[in-house]
């Protein structure tokens, strides 16, 4: 009766079913006109919140077959209660079976257990088995994933088990919710950027492939996350602080140093100091470590507290110059440090220099170009002293062309030093200007009586005056000794070495940089002192300037410096008085050049008369080969300058005519004169010394006759001679 009944409910049914197909509830989407008569009256599946699965039976295996045709017979369909069994396989109760299908589906359970998993339609809640593992399974992340590193649910585990950081569900999750050298723990939002409180809220599970990637804002405006690559781009946290950010591949096992993220230290401009506590000390430790407690590190904001002082950076508290250098090299061979606190500290020959003589010193350490890793030397004025152009030559580590390693000097030895060479050797006197300079410097070593407020009687540098290197030659004080008013003081040191005065006088002695002319005293005892030979040597046997005196005060005639000086100046018997230049270079001032040159005495340059074989020798005072010493065929022989012994006619050739050359001893009887009447008088006396010792034979007869040098003949001759005859 009760199928008959059926049968035919369900015949009126399918009879009125196109004028019902109107008026259906719209949460019914019933379908008359298909071949599924299940959807006539209800979803197949209805939609949700019941299961999407479209396999009734599994659900209703008293109402649904296998191939979910309706079981009549059963008299469960349509009979006012919805027949349902668990629905769950076997071992159900493993996460691997019924989490993971939850992950794959949560409508799945949805359907039975209710939207919020108390119990639902099936009356049987979640809550009886999973709050026996986790009490607050519902808002605690670690009962779907984490619990293993951390407590915070960040895989490991991932929600299927992941464990490994090469998976995308584990990767660096670990790394970034605890607390590490460089960060605090991140707080999830940082990459998922909606909070979920409940597991069960809308949009936490969605079936999608994996946790949705919703960068928050620190993370940077352009952050983005691609699955592809397992990698996030723009991310501020991995960028180098400038908020352009970076990528980082999310599953890399490569550990983070504080250069994967920014240069440690970052590039120009930033300072290549490696300390970084000195400028980011809320974010720095002492000891280079992130300081977490100040959560400063990677909070979008860059801290920034410039040193106050200059060797915070470099240098020690002794000065700012290194070492240390600003890499924290304390080596003077390091460039960075060479001779830094030789020049700040000063030594034996000068004082400390300050920072400004080589650099431009900022105002603020991120001032120009003050921290881009290279110490520009700037040569200040003081360094240029005397028009010179100094330059810093990195290559060789070398200054050239500065004032104060004597390059305006002379004579220095080492005015290129090595910067990096701090061993004491360049630092000497002779290294900068000659000790003592040469040219026209004073060959005098004793400093102190010409620069008295830079040196002492020792020859030590009177550092504390500060007048050693400080642009100004001082010159001063009185550097005569006691005394030199006396000629045998100042002249005789003025012999020995001119230049010695001319450092001071000047080259004309006109007063020069002392501003003391030798004028002053010397005009008032000769007014023409520099061209009056006898203001030097001379004056007492005659005024052309011949010794006596010599320049020492020699007077002696056997003194090489008098001689006989005078006997040649002085008309004689048997010559006029002859000039200097017989024997000497004829100056017409004391200073001409060459003739006063310490070379041991005046020096001996004859002149055509005296022969060009004549000679002198220092060592024994002798001439020789002279002409005017010689008989008038031949040149003498030595010939004693300092013999006091007179000469007479015989001294140079013999007075005895048969011991003459030629026709002399024909002629023994007669007298000089009358062969030589212009020259000789009849008493042997000299008539006319010009015609005497002149390089020329003069022959002129007193009764008469004619001699020809040509031929060498007398003709013509008065009285009882003779006729022409050969000579």
């Amino acid at each position: 009766m009760k199928l008959n009944t059926l049968l035919v409910i369900s015949t009126l049914i399918m009879i009125t079913a196109a004028g019902c197909r109107e008026s259906m509830p719209d949460g019914i989407p019933g379908d008359l006109d298909t071949e599924e008569p299940c959807s006539y009256c209800h979803g197949a599946p209805p939609q949700s919140p019941h299961s999407q699965i479209s396999n009734c039976y599994i659900c209703h295996p008293s109402t649904v077959d296998t191939d979910n045709s309706i079981l009549i017979g059963s008299g469960f369909h349509i009979d006012g209660v919805k027949q349902y069994i668990d629905i769950h396989p076997e071992e159900w109760e493993d996460p691997a079976r019924h989490g993971y299908t939850f992950y794959e589906d949560t409508v799945y359970c949805q359907d039975c257990h209710g939207l919020s998993y108390d119990g639902g339609d099936s009356g049987s809640s979640c809550n009886d088995c999973h709050i026996d593992y986790i009490p607050d399974w519902k808002t605690d992340c670690t009962f779907c994933h984490g619990g293993t590193d951390n407590q915070q649910g960040s895989p490991p585990e991932g929600v299927h088990g992941e464990t490994l950081p090469s998976d995308q569900h584990v990767g660096a999750h670990t790394v970034h919710v605890m607390e590490s050298l460089s960060h605090n723990g991140w707080d999830c939002t940082l990459c998922h950027n909606i909070e979920y409180s409940s597991f069960a809220d809308p949009g936490h599970i969605e079936g999608v492939q994996g946790a949705e990637v919703e960068l928050s804002s620190e993370a940077g405006v352009a952050a983005a996350y691609d699955r592809e690559t397992a990698s996030c781009g723009a991310i501020y946290c991995h960028g180098n602080g400038d908020k352009s950010g970076a990528t980082v591949i999310w599953t890399s096992p490569d550990p983070m140093t504080c250069d994967s993220c920014h240069g440690n230290p970052p590039p120009f401009p930033h300072t290549p100091l490696t300390d970084c506590v000195l400028c980011h000390d809320s974010t720095v430790t002492d000891t280079n470590d992130v300081d977490l407690s100040g959560k400063t590190h990677i909070d979008g904001i860059l801290q920034t507290s410039l040193p106050d002082t200059c060797n915070e950076c470099h240098g020690s508290e002794a000065n700012a110059a290194p070492p240390v250098s600003t890499t924290g090299s304390s080596f003077t061979s390091d460039i960075a440090v060479g001779a830094h606190q030789t020049h700040m500290q000063g030594g034996s020959l000068s004082g400390g220099i300050k920072c400004g003589s080589c650099h431009v010193v900022p105002g603020q350490v991120d001032e120009g170009t003050h921290n881009d890793g290279n110490a520009d030397v700037v040569f200040s004025s003081f360094a240029s002293q005397g028009g010179l152009s100094p330059e810093w030559n990195s290559s060789t580590e070398q200054c050239d062309s500065v004032y104060c390693h004597g390059a305006g000097l002379r004579g220095g030895t080492n005015t290129l030093p090595a910067w990096t060479t701090v061993d004491g050797t360049q630092t000497e006197c002779g290294s900068c200007h000659g000790n003592p300079p040469p040219s026209t410097h004073s060959s005098f070593t004793g400093c102190y009586l010409c620069h008295l407020s830079t040196v002492d009687s020792e020859g030590n540098i009177l550092v504390d005056s500060g007048t050693h290197i400080d642009g100004t030659v001082q010159a001063e004080g009185d550097i005569h000794p006691e005394g030199w008013d006396d000629l045998t003081q100042h002249g005789y040191t003025f012999y020995e070495d001119t230049v010695y005065c001319q450092d001071c006088h000047g080259l004309s002695y006109d007063g020069g940089d002392s501003g003391s002319s030798c004028n002053d005293c010397h005009i008032d005892y000769i007014p023409d002192w520099k061209t009056d030979c006898t203001f030097c040597h001379g004056g007492t046997d005659n005024q052309q300037g011949s010794p006596p005196e010599g320049v020492h005060g020699e007077t002696l005639y056997s003194d090489k410096e008098v001689g006989a000086h005078t006997a040649h100046l002085e008309e004689g018997d048997f010559h006029n008085a002859w000039n200097c230049s017989l024997c000497h270079t004829d100056y017409s001032s004391f200073d001409d050049s060459g003739h006063i040159d310490l070379t041991g005495g005046a020096e001996m340059i004859f002149s055509p008369i005296a022969g060009s074989s004549a000679a002198y020798n220092q060592a024994n005072a002798t001439c020789s080969l002279i002409y005017c010493h010689g008989n008038g065929k031949t040149d003498s022989d030595d010939i004693f300058w300092t013999s006091s012994t007179s000469m007479d006619c015989g001294s140079c050739h013999s007075s005895i005519p048969g011991e003459l050359s030629g026709k002399h001893k024909k002629h023994k009887e007669n007298n000089c004169s009358e062969c030589h009447s212009s020259v000789v008088n009849p008493n042997d006396t000299i008539k006319d010394k010009s015609l005497h010792i002149n390089k020329s034979i003069e022959v002129s007869f007193s009764g008469g006759g004619t001699y020809s040098s040509s031929n060498r003949s007398c003709s013509d001759l008065v009285g009882d001679c003779h006729g022409t005859e050969d000579w």
